[in-house]
């Protein structure tokens, strides 16, 4: 067993680290989380993942990427701060509102 560290974001901006422990077996994680709550996490990561995949489905040919984004960004001149704010709303699925956040830049 291992103790890790992840940056966590939010509100586009970098709130810190949070640690988290890398096992190296079954019987190693159960006997660190207990069964239990070992069970509890892998059915929430299954879930996580068949929505996940769900989601990229269907959103294949939509999809926008990262540097798609920034150019946008730059040709429209946005503030860092209307920058993050598109971005929070993309990422909550508000398309909506991101894009009359963008309509206002223009």
């Amino acid at each position: 067993m291992k103790t890790e560290s992840v940056k966590v974001r939010g509100g586009g901006q970098e709130l810190g680290e949070a640690e988290f422990t890398i096992c190296e077996t079954a019987e190693e994680a159960i006997e660190h989380y207990g069964e239990a709550r070992m069970l509890a996490l892998l059915n929430t990561q299954a879930k996580t993942t068949a929505a996940n995949e769900f989601r990229r489905s269907k959103m294949d040919g939509d999809k926008l990427r990262v540097s798609d984004l920034k150019k946008l960004f730059k040709d429209l001149n946005l503030t860092e701060e209307a920058q993050a704010e598109v971005v929070e709303k993309m990422k909550g699925e508000n398309f909506a509102e991101a894009l009359d956040i963008l309509r206002a830049a223009l």
